[in-house]
């Protein structure tokens, strides 16, 4: 929907075969903690609530350190390239071993690429490119989820845990204690066991004919093949409602191939004195099918799984005949063709004019409207290298604008189609979604103006943008209400428009620029608005989740109002008694924020002397509210007089809250969303070459997720909880996720 993103893999050099090595490890422990009370704040609020010394256990524990770890992470690549001018290889290999900060996760990669390039017949005219790239990760995967209910995941055990009572007994067992509504978040991270592993293989071949000097045919095929399997097992023991006594098992497999053909054309000559033309036309296929299959199954009650040294998958008929679950599914296959054409005329460099056209067709869409077409235009005035244009301390000045279509089909396959499933054990089948022979694409138009300045030798440099998009059609699964097809969803277009608009900036200086010392500074800003329009009905969306609030939704896609606008009840604090007020108590629901930054900041540095050099990147949002689904729902004041711990803010709020004050979402649980973070900074050191054979010697640590600035109580303000609600998507809402790690990372590079 926004562009193309061309990836360019190394390829080998001529000359002598050449090694390069490069290694690191890292070490990460988690960035921020969510403010819980401790042990001897939870026996100040026991007596503060009134709610005597029964839930005061006696122990001092901080459960989110139990489950948690200081990991790490180590990172190998080898590889060898070379070869002549009409032949060119590039080996390479990797394996990384990750450790999550959370105990029992982390990922193992392997990856390899093989390269080679060929020029072929005496003119050299044909030449063909290979590439071959296979990998696999295994992954182990905690108990985290966004939908967690009533009892959480794990990340909400250990926050809720009492940091009075142990999580294990006195014989060192763990402290489990079937029933209630508690659960030892050790105890849940020792029972389930959740492993996957996705292997792929990418491979292509592109041949090429010079026609003439300037005109050029390239072909390339490809095929991206992946299978993923994961298996999740639950021990018995865990104080599951389902499973306590019985264990489960759960085995699932995906299989995802894409194959890709393109044809293309292009042309590249002076077509005049001064004038320039490079042209390119093509043809592309793409063609992506899916499939795969979920099996589970729990333990027999009194019998449960059995202990017989052997993972669960690999004896899954041992589970209970009568509660099983069984299913597979095959999408629909979708194919997607496309048509373009892009030429760019340059004179002088001095005047630039780009034009593309791209027609693209997709399977996804209805029958009478399967392809979507897409201009864009682009011009350019370089007026520094006008005759007229004599400003001294101005090096460059050049003006720009330009104006283009895209299209989005980001949505499931088949969304155009009437398609069924098969209920698990019934021989009926269920209608899931209705035909649409109109669908089409999701458009979105955006025009920009901008110039290009550099000053004093272009040692400072400034682009500035004003950009306006303006999203139309967009993609939409509505609920059905046609007779005998209930619960099968219609995916449409909506009449309404999405107009994002604003400027950008980016200063970049160099501040210093010797032949011993460097210094650059740079600096990016993005200041945006966002609006709704002509939408028939509002849209809801960002559904919570939580003991009595699971379902309530906190944003909606409204006229005249941001996406994904926060609309919820507006809270105006407590009464004497301790229960919140509501503006017009409660009834009405309020616009009551904006999850979209109105600015976003970028800042870097770099700096270098002799051979050492240093750099840092700082990333920013700012003007956005955040909706703390964890505190709303988790850590709130209800939970300590069910034994479980609260947040350190809500002891400390001035106003005593009472346990009967009913659990709602509203603009209570709304926070700044601010943040400045020091996302990366790195110090190396280049040795160079030492003796004939150790080349390019560089070694390096850095630092990723050094600090963040921000007001927000949850673990990141980076929020990327998916909250959707029906299809419809959610930003800006936290609720009990992976926890975001501060990462130091040692390495060294070499060549021989």
């Amino acid at each position: 929907a926004y562009g193309v993103v061309l990836i360019t893999t190394k390829k080998g050099v001529s000359g002598q075969p050449k090694i390069e090595f490069g290694t690191s490890l890292g070490f990460s422990k988690i960035a921020k903690r969510i403010k819980v009370l401790d042990a001897s704040q939870f026996r100040e609020a026991l007596a503060y609530y009134g709610l005597g010394n029964g839930n005061d256990k006696g122990g001092n524990v901080n459960a989110l350190d139990a489950i948690t770890r200081t990991a790490v992470t180590q990172n190998y690549n080898l590889s060898i390239s070379g070869g002549n001018e009409n032949a060119r290889f590039r080996i390479s290999m990797g394996a990384l071993d990750q450790d999550g900060i959370v105990r029992k996760t982390g990922i193992r990669k392997y990856t390899a690429n093989i390269s080679a390039n060929f020029k072929l017949l005496q003119s050299r005219k044909l030449g063909i490119d290979i590439n071959l790239i296979p990998s696999q990760y295994k992954e182990e995967i905690a108990p985290i989820s966004n939908d967690a209910g009533s009892r959480g995941s794990l990340i909400g055990n250990a926050l809720q845990w009492n940091p009075t009572e142990a999580l294990r007994k006195a014989n060192d067992s763990l402290n489990v204690v079937p029933g209630g509504d508690l659960l030892n978040p050790l105890a849940v991270q020792e029972a389930i066991t959740d492993k996957s592993r996705v292997t792929t293989i990418l491979a292509s071949i592109s041949p090429y004919y010079k026609i003439t000097k300037d005109l050029e045919y390239r072909f390339l095929y490809s095929i991206n093949y992946g299978i993923g399997t994961r298996g999740t097992t639950v021990q018995p023991f865990i104080n599951f409602n389902d499973t306590y006594g019985k264990g489960r098992l759960r085995l699932a497999q995906s299989q995802l191939s894409t194959e890709q053909f393109t044809h293309t054309l292009s042309y590249n000559k002076k077509i005049a004195k001064d004038l320039n033309l490079n042209a390119v036309a093509g043809f592309e296929y793409l063609k992506y099918t899916s499939k795969g299959y979920d099996l589970g199954g729990f333990g027999q009650a009194g019998v449960g799984l059995g202990s017989y040294g052997y993972d669960y998958a690999d004896y899954i008929q041992y589970t209970d005949p009568t509660n099983r679950s069984i299913s597979s599914y095959a999408d629909p296959t979708n194919e997607l063709q496309s048509y373009f054409v892009r030429t760019v005329f340059n004179y002088k460099d001095k005047y630039l004019l780009t034009g593309t056209f791209r027609a693209d067709g997709s399977t996804k869409f209805g029958k009478n409207n399967k392809y979507g077409y897409f201009p864009s235009f682009a011009g350019a005035w370089n007026v520094s290298k006008e005759k007229f244009f004599h400003v001294d301390f101005i090096n460059s000045l050049k003006l720009r604008a330009g104006w283009g279509k895209t299209g989005n089909s980001e949505f499931p396959s088949g969304s155009a189609q009437t398609r069924y499933t098969f209920p698990n054990g019934t021989p009926a089948i269920n209608a899931t979604n209705n035909a649409n022979e109109d669908l089409k694409w999701q458009d979105d138009r955006q025009y920009n103006v901008g110039l290009d300045i550099g000053v004093l030798n272009n040692r400072i440099t400034l682009t500035a943008d004003y950009f306006n998009k303006k999203t139309t059609d967009l993609l939409f699964p509505a609920e059905s209400y046609i007779p005998g097809v209930a619960g099968a969803v219609t995916w449409k277009n909506l009449s309404g428009n999405v107009v994002n608009k604003g400027f950008e900036f980016a200063i970049n200086s160099s501040i210093i620029n010797k032949k011993d010392f460097t210094l650059d500074f740079g600096v990016n800003a993005t200041f945006v608005k966002n609006e709704v329009s002509k939408l028939s009905a509002p849209l809801n969306t960002g559904g919570l989740h939580g003991q009595g609030i699971t379902g309530t939704t906190v944003e909606v896609i409204k006229n005249g109002l941001p996406i994904n606008a926060f609309f919820t009840k507006n809270f105006q604090g407590f009464d004497a008694s301790g229960f919140a007020i509501y503006e017009d108590d409660g009834y009405t629901l309020f616009y009551t924020g904006n999850p979209n930054p109105k600015a976003l900041l970028g800042i870097t540095l770099s700096a270098g002397y002799k051979k050492l050099s240093f750099t840092a990147n700082m990333n920013g949002a700012f003007g956005h509210k955040i909706y703390n689904n964890t505190l709303n729902s988790v850590i709130n004041v209800g939970s300590i007089s069910n034994g479980k711990n609260i947040a350190v803010s809500v002891l400390r709020d001035p106003v005593k809250e009472s346990f009967a004050n009913p659990l709602s979402a509203s603009s209570r649980f709304l926070e700044k969303g601010n943040y400045l973070k020091m996302a990366n900074a790195t110090l190396s050191y280049a040795f160079g070459n030492i003796g004939k054979d150790i080349k390019g010697l560089n070694v390096y640590v850095t630092g990723q997720n050094l600090f963040t600035i921000t007001k927000f109580s949850g673990f990141d303000p980076e929020v990327n909880t998916d909250k959707n609600q029906g299809g419809v998507p959610s930003t800006g809402i936290e609720y009990i996720p992976y926890p975001t790690a501060r990462v130091f990372t040692f390495g060294i590079n070499v060549g021989f």
